[in-house]
């Protein structure tokens, strides 16, 4: 931890910093302590882990810079599973490869896809790439593709 004195002591005093520079909303004071962690047994150091006082809030580690298989080794898969990031990755994931199998499909139904179109596509929400996925082996042409597309509102 010597490279890295000042971020530690800063994140040891105010836990709440590393919130900040990664840009998400801190939470409330107290709610986590930093600490510095060396797993031995598999010879990896963690350069720090914010660990949360109440058992629902997920763990934050610094200086992320381990494959899968070290960190399932450090905190177990579920452990990792429970993770924001782990969540907004899944779900980024998700919605992506429902976008391509869409696109996929309409371009199989309809021709090549105009780089408008998918931009269309990819303004979809999950919901309502679920639904044209639903209804797009009903629409005749591409003008059946357009009204569907032009009925649907953006859902935040």
């Amino acid at each position: 931890m010597r490279t890295d004195h000042l971020f530690y002591k800063l994140f040891e005093t105010f836990p709440e910093t590393l919130f900040v520079l990664a840009g998400t909303q801190p939470p409330a004071p107290g709610s986590y302590r930093f600490e510095f962690i060396e797993v031995k047994e598999t010879a990896l150091r963690i350069d720090g882990v914010l660990v949360p006082e109440a058992a629902e809030l997920p763990y934050y580690v610094y200086k992320l810079g381990y494959s899968r298989e070290e960190l399932e080794a450090m905190f177990g898969l579920e452990e990792l599973k429970n993770t924001r990031y782990f969540r907004e990755v899944a779900q980024q994931a998700r919605e992506q490869g429902e976008l391509a199998v869409v696109s996929r499909l309409l371009t199989r139904r309809f021709g090549l896809l105009e780089e408008a179109l998918l931009e269309r596509l990819s303004q979809l929400s999950s919901a309502q790439l679920e639904s044209l996925a639903e209804v797009l082996l009903d629409l005749a042409d591409r003008s059946e593709l357009e009204q569907w597309l032009q009925q649907q509102r953006p859902q935040l």
